[in-house]
């Protein structure tokens, strides 16, 4: 008995949850009917709206050309009375543009000379930079290497002449360096936190290797 109890609670509750499920279903379907219904009621909004744009689009036009062709006519009208009034002022126009041509001509002519002699200046004057900027990279790049050379021959003495003290005996090692006061003769910009950065005819010290001395008794 407790076995049928339990089944039929469990039926009713597969039962209960199918109709969840329907409600659900249904409620969906609603939503959606609804959704086509209001997309269908913009699409035919939106049709309407295009459709009386399309009219109000037509009676501007229509309008427009009305007003173009209107003025139009009246300009054909108007020309028509200058071009009787005009032909005694023909040959007098004609006399009047020869001059204005001439002097256009004339003022174009000068124009062209003038930038002309503007462009010949300008040439020259680029030259003229180019050339100081040849002769500066020229100079510079001599700076570059005179300070390259030196670097080199400063890294071979320093070479040597830690050579030379490698060789010598721990006493002599231990004798105090001796420190030598340089003019620089051109300023150094370091590369590194292992360089440092001097300037041209500042003062720099240096420390003397200590010249191998006999040790023969």
């Amino acid at each position: 008995m407790e076995q049928y109890n339990q089944e039929l609670k469990e039926l009713r509750e597969k039962q209960a949850r199918q109709q969840a499920v329907l409600v659900d279903l249904h409620r969906v379907k609603e939503e959606k009917l609804r959704e086509l219904q209001r997309r269908r009621d913009e699409e035919t909004e939106r049709k309407r709206r295009e459709e009386e744009e399309a009219a109000r689009q037509a009676k501007l036009e229509q309008e427009r050309r009305e007003r173009q062709e209107k003025e139009e006519e009246e300009a054909r009208q108007r020309r028509l009375l200058e071009e009787q009034r005009g032909r005694q002022r023909e040959e007098e126009e004609r006399e009047a543009q020869a001059c204005l041509q001439a002097a256009q001509e004339k003022a174009q002519e000068e124009e062209r000379r003038r930038r002309e002699e503007e462009e010949k200046e300008k040439r020259k004057r680029e030259e003229e930079e180019e050339e100081k900027e040849k002769e500066k990279r020229k100079r510079e790049e001599e700076q570059e290497r005179k300070r390259k050379e030196e670097e080199e021959e400063e890294e071979r003495r320093r070479i040597e002449e830690q050579e030379r003290g490698e060789q010598q005996p721990v006493l002599e090692a231990q004798r105090p360096a001796q420190l030598t006061t340089y003019r620089a003769l051109y300023s150094f910009v370091a590369r590194n936190t292992d360089e440092l950065s001097i300037d041209a005819e500042g003062l720099i010290e240096v420390r003397d290797t200590p010249a191998p001395q006999d040790t023969d008794v």
